[in-house]
């Protein structure tokens, strides 16, 4: 039987309103166009040898631009086969990013952030990571800047929007059907980011640790998403995680022990890295308890 279209007003299809094979399709579509142009046309920037004052360009220009086409042919792939703008996906075929409220967001998952930094470097060491850096400042925070704007932006269409939009449609509530949509997302993320052969690689312990911590971080961000009726929550503490860490380790080549990638193989290490991990997020939940206290949660 043919999928009936509803769309608005302006042509576009309403939220929640897009198949499953629609949306696998979408996924498909551009995962396997990026990859296609990334091997054919970027692949080639990570054997260039620039000498050693230089030795940053090419692979900072490799990710950059392979998250550039991962977002490029999701938000054209979005109009093209879902007939869906980002936007619409995100916030509501009404909605509108609250910019206002993404800047608090981030102020107060900051403050999680520090907090768990100092008591990580107090009790905890710094590990050496294999880093391009150090590079200039200014570029190391504009493109890292941009480019993890892509890859959080990405990742939050792919892991919360879809599941969001499909679980919930237009309008975002705590819905039993919602809720499963919430764990089999957080299920995903924690997979695919686990698979990373840098964790995988790892002793047994260390990579419950580092599953455990994704699931978390998976969790979270969709519960701030509900909790906020739409995806700038999410996006706004995914973004600013991923741009301190990544600003960091490109710039003195050393992180924090706070990250999914900092791994010490005892298991009184292994529960203080999710300690240190829940601490980051233990604001943003209280931030959020606070609203719903004075009603300045969007009303389900």
């Amino acid at each position: 039987m043919a999928e009936k279209l509803e769309l608005e007003k302006d042509g576009s299809r309403a939220p929640g309103k897009v198949s499953v094979l629609r949306w696998i399709g979408f996924l498909a579509a551009d995962y396997l166009s990026a990859s296609l142009v990334a091997t054919l046309f970027i692949g080639p920037l990570d054997s260039l040898s620039l000498g050693e004052e230089w030795s940053w360009l090419p692979s900072t220009l490799s990710n950059f631009l392979t998250f550039a086409l991962l977002f490029f042919f999701a938000v054209l792939y979005l109009q093209l086969i879902c007939k869906m703008s980002l936007r619409a996906l995100l916030f509501g075929a009404e909605g509108s990013p609250d910019w206002a409220q993404a800047a608090k967001i981030i102020l107060v998952y900051l403050v999680g952030y520090v907090v768990s930094t100092l008591i990580s470097s107090r009790f905890g060491a710094e590990l050496e990571l294999n880093t391009i850096g150090p590079i200039p400042i200014f570029v190391n925070l504009l493109v890292v800047a941009s480019l993890t704007w892509m890859q959080t932006t990405w990742e939050e269409l792919v892991f919360r929007g879809i599941f969001l939009r499909w679980s919930c449609g237009e309008k975002i509530a705590p819905t039993l059907r919602c809720v499963i949509a919430g764990l089999v997302s957080s299920l995903l993320f924690m997979w695919l980011h686990g698979s990373n052969p840098e964790v995988l690689s790892q002793s047994g312990i260390d990579v419950a640790v580092a599953f455990s911590i994704y699931f978390l971080a998976g969790a979270s961000l969709y519960f701030f998403d509900v909790a906020f009726g739409d995806a700038m929550a999410g996006c706004a503490v995914h973004w600013i995680n991923n741009f301190v860490g990544f600003a960091l380790i490109n710039q003195v080549g050393t992180v924090v022990v706070t990250g999914a990638l900092v791994i010490d193989h005892t298991p009184v290490a292994a529960a203080g890295m999710l300690v240190y991990t829940a601490i980051c997020y233990i604001p943003v939940y209280l931030y959020i308890a606070y609203l719903a206290k004075k009603g300045a949660l969007p009303r389900r």
